[in-house]
């Protein structure tokens, strides 16, 4: 085959028009191929062009939006033939082609991201001497088969994403197993070396995985690495870091947890229904067992935080909560039947839609401080946001027919000559009874701070307003 070369000069790169091909003379002086220009669909790329060796397949800017457009992409390509003396296949170079077999020549040190990506390549072998496989460089052909070699680093964020892989055998040596690298696959079986120290975000999402690998190293496993799967049990040692959905939606029956864990979780949507948490838990990621079929659960004396819906839709019917426990995330413990809690916090936070109505007032009945009028009025920041429980007669409501009614609570004497009274507002339940003046109660709710925004009912031009106490009631219990 004849070449003509052109030689065109620009800015200060070197490109050269050969026949079929456009090229790029590299500082080494060899050529890249960053632009085919020819028709056939099966290619055998030369391996020197005028007797300059070729050693890169390339790409070109699209100017307008700075893409990498690979020198083969996008040309009805089905089979192609490589030199070996080929080191670099760049950004894109053979991507949304038809090619069914490609060998990668074992001169090969470099494979960039979506060098291959959707194709119909169903078997490859990486040889030895690469060192990292490119973001989404195989993603989405039809590959059964890969043989990964012992030089390999790194494999990068969805290398082999969507593919038919059923059996992979990573090298040992590997460290970083980055995002959606093997999901959507048809893995049933993996291990992972112990040289291995990140798993990515839906690594081996949506696979057929039935065994988690017994990983010893310390590791970090990300969000949704192994979901989706059928995994039936998993064992986890005290150097593995979890997140949030790492084992969502799988099988898993039997799920243990190492002493030396601090944040625990990570299996909603499963089948567990016995559940031992470590003494040294503190935190419990949110949605961490949610819809799984826990009926028994102990939280850990050193736990802090319960995270959102972290034990939502469960079989639950009875909680302690440890006084460590400062904070339980809302819907937390929604959906279970449960009928008793103990709280042994009074300062704790708990969200909303954990608990029925019925649990709820219990709850804050546990939790409340019981308190009178001095200690609100001389400490009322110490109070603020708490629980409290108070007790008085009514001395006036204000628009005693509305749901939602401001109550004076009369806490020693008369309300006209006397000063010790507090505003609580509070909201009727459906077809609950009115409290009327005179009424004795105890109220439960939560201290709101001072207001002002009263008057003395002595005040007749309305000049002065005085301070009381405000609270924001939960339950109030007429005393007969």
């Amino acid at each position: 085959m004849k070449y003509i070369c052109i030689c065109l000069p620009i800015f200060i790169l070197f490109y050269f028009s050969c026949g079929e091909y456009k090229t790029k003379k590299l500082p080494d002086g060899t050529f890249e191929i960053v632009q085919y220009k020819g028709d056939d669909t099966n290619i055998t790329i030369p391996s020197n062009i005028k007797n300059i060796p070729i050693t890169s397949i390339g790409n070109t800017k699209e100017w307008t939006t700075g893409l990498s457009i690979g020198a083969f992409q996008n040309k009805q390509i089905a089979s192609v033939n490589l030199p070996e003396g080929i080191t670099e296949i760049k950004e894109n170079a053979f991507a949304d082609n038809k090619i069914n077999e490609i060998t990668i020549p074992q001169s090969i040190r470099i494979i960039e991201k979506g060098a291959f990506q959707n194709n119909n390549i169903n078997k490859v072998a990486i040889p030895e001497g690469i060192i990292e496989i490119g973001d989404m460089a195989f993603s989405n052909n039809q590959i059964d088969e890969v043989d990964l070699p012992s030089t390999l680093d790194k494999i990068g964020y969805g290398a082999f994403y969507k593919n038919n892989l059923k059996n992979v055998i990573l090298p040992a040596g590997l460290t970083i197993i980055n995002d959606y690298a093997f999901s959507n696959n048809a893995i049933n079986q993996i291990i992972i070396p112990e040289s291995v120290t990140m798993i990515g975000i839906s690594a081996f999402e949506n696979n057929q995985i039935k065994k988690f690998p017994n990983i010893k190293q310390k590791i970090m496993i990300k969000d949704r690495a192994f979901a989706k799967n059928e995994i039936a049990e998993v064992s986890l040692n005290s150097g593995t870091s979890i997140s949030q959905n790492t084992f969502e939606d799988n099988s898993i029956t039997k799920f243990s947890i190492a002493e030396g864990f601090k944040n625990v979780g990570a299996a909603p949507k499963n089948q567990i229904a016995s559940l031992t948490l470590p003494s040294t838990t503190e935190y419990i990621i949110p949605g961490a067992f949610q819809n799984n079929n826990i009926s028994r659960i102990i939280i850990p004396n050193h736990v802090k935080e319960i995270g959102e819906s972290s034990f939502q839709g469960n079989k639950i019917t009875s909680l302690r909560i440890p006084k460590s426990v400062e904070k339980i995330g809302s819907y937390a413990f929604a959906d279970n039947p449960i009928e008793s809690v103990t709280i042994e916090n009074k300062s704790i936070s708990i969200g909303q839609g954990n608990f029925s109505s019925k649990v709820m007032n219990n709850i804050t009945k546990q939790i409340s401080t019981s308190l009178g009028y001095e200690d609100l009025m001389r400490q009322p920041d110490k109070w603020q946001g708490k629980a409290i429980k108070i007790s008085g007669k009514i001395s006036q409501i204000l628009d005693p027919n509305s749901r939602k009614a401001d109550i004076f609570l009369d806490l020693s004497g008369t309300w006209e000559l006397d000063t010790k009274r507090i505003h609580v507002s509070y909201n009727y339940d459906d077809n609950e009874e009115r409290y009327l003046n005179n009424d004795r109660v105890i109220i439960w709710g939560t201290f709101i701070g001072m207001t002002d925004k009263f008057r003395s009912s002595l005040d007749i031009l309305g000049l002065n307003k005085i301070s009381m106490p405000d609270l924001s009631a939960t339950i109030i219990e007429r005393q007969k």
